[in-house]
């Protein structure tokens, strides 16, 4: 994903910046990662 595209989507939807983030990442840990930022919250 470009980044203009990446920080358009923040502009406008800064709710779903954990699932952009670990799109970004492509990460076999995205579920520990989520799982960390949802206890954040």
């Amino acid at each position: 994903m470009p980044v203009a595209e990446a920080a358009r989507e923040l502009a406008t939807h800064p709710i779903p910046l954990v699932t952009l983030v670990l799109d970004l990442l492509g990460t076999r840990k995205a579920p520990e990662i989520q799982s960390a930022l949802t206890e954040l919250r």
